[in-house]
């Protein structure tokens, strides 16, 4: 599947008749929302997709189209069609925030206008899972997509910028705020995280209910040293002679 950019003849005066594919080289990627923008000044006419502009190259692509597309953008009571024709099947996908300016655009503006968007689509989409009763470190990508994010904490001492949590004496709500960069746009979002309280107690029983051993075996055990929550684990046999405290047979 490609996109598709038509032009059809209007008037007398522009030197073609019917339909005229403009450009169907743009392939489309199943899942991923896309970009498409077209612009017009009366004379010259120009197509992107997300941000970069492409080649109008279609078999009917010609001066005296693509100056007829360009005066249809620019004139008035014009018809403009999209996801539909009337012939082929009706565009299968979803169409979302269409936007239509009062000016023309330069490819520079278009640019800027995708990077906008697609970093306010990424901050948006974004999230850390539940923050509710933070107790380990938390992993905080440095990227969603093309975006890059950094990393702020309100209160580094329990929450590192990194996502290193230190447990304090009482339950702490810290905010996180992540700055999406892609281009020349920037989007903040903030999180909240509850940090838990020390519970030496309550972390030696999640420790102890996640450590897993093999019971039968005729090999040689792998005793781990430590555990969740950062504790440590020692081990007694109680017949050595058949399988010692370092898990050998």
């Amino acid at each position: 599947q490609t996109y598709q950019v038509w032009t059809r003849n209007t008037t007398a005066t522009t030197g073609i008749s019917g339909w005229n594919y403009l450009d169907e080289s743009q392939k489309q990627a199943a899942g991923e929302w896309a970009m498409l923008t077209v612009t017009g000044n009366g004379t010259d006419f120009c197509a992107y997709l997300n941000g970069e502009p492409f080649a109008l190259d279609g078999g009917g692509s010609n001066a005296a189209s693509l100056k007829n597309a360009a005066s249809i953008l620019s004139g008035e009571d014009q018809d403009i069609y999209i996801g539909i024709n009337y012939w082929d099947s009706v565009f299968g996908g979803l169409v979302d925030d269409v936007t239509v300016y009062d000016q023309d655009l330069s490819a520079a503006e278009v640019q800027a206008l995708y990077e906008k968007q697609y970093t306010e689509y990424e901050a948006e989409h974004f999230t850390l899972g539940d923050l509710s009763a933070v107790s380990d470190d938390l992993i905080l990508p440095d990227a969603s997509g093309k975006a890059s994010i950094t990393w702020n904490s309100d209160n580094e001492a329990v929450l590192a910028n990194d996502g290193t949590v230190t447990r304090p004496d009482e339950d702490t709500a810290v905010t996180l705020t992540a700055v999406f960069c892609f281009g020349s746009a920037s989007v903040e979002k903030t999180y909240t995280a509850t940090v838990k309280h020390k519970d030496a107690a309550g972390d030696l029983q999640e420790a102890y209910d996640a450590l897993t051993l093999c019971t039968v075996t005729a090999e040689d055990l792998a005793l781990p040293a430590s555990g969740k929550k950062g504790t440590a684990i020692t081990w007694s046999s109680s017949d050595p002679s058949l399988l010692s405290y370092d898990g050998k047979i």
